[in-house]
């Protein structure tokens, strides 16, 4: 498996995998989120990373174009970290450990690029994303956060060089 940035020609197979999550345990998509303008400015920013093996997309993950957590309490801000969010397995593969395999490939790219922290938001009642990020070293705040129109606790990993 490998990571590599979306290109414009996958927009179906993407908003289809975005769709395919909606429903799902933990998950707090729904049919207006993510949309085509979600998709379209990760497209255009070339921030859409997809986990691809043999031609098959397994998961996608995008680095925020437009930050929106800066507002929120974080231990490393500005320019040194940057923001993931619209995280991604297809319902087939989950459990197999492939967020986690596609999520540090994403980490070695951003630590080249000179980034120094992460941050992102987990719903609250994602059991198996929290386990996960926990897993990758992320330290989860014990306080949720209301955004969105949901709860969410914020995760923070420091990228060691």
């Amino acid at each position: 498996m490998i990571l590599r940035k979306a290109n414009n020609a996958e927009r179906c197979q993407i908003r289809m995998l975005y769709r395919s999550v909606i429903g799902t345990p933990g998950c707090t998509w729904d049919d207006s989120y993510p949309d085509e303008e979600n998709l379209s400015a990760d497209l255009n920013a070339g921030t859409l990373f997809l986990l691809v093996d043999d031609g098959n997309i397994f998961g996608a993950v995008s680095v925020v174009p437009v930050r929106e957590l800066d507002g929120l309490s974080w231990q490393v801000g500005g320019e040194d970290c940057c923001e993931i969010s619209r995280i991604v397995i297809a319902p087939e593969h989950q459990g197999q450990g492939l967020a986690a395999a596609m999520l540090e490939m994403l980490f070695e790219r951003l630590r080249k690029a000179g980034k120094s922290a992460v941050h992102l938001l987990v719903a609250t009642e994602n059991s198996p994303a929290l386990k996960t990020y926990r897993k990758l070293g992320f330290t989860i705040s014990d306080s949720p956060v209301s955004m969105f129109g949901h709860m969410y606790f914020q995760g923070e990993l420091f990228l060691k060089k």
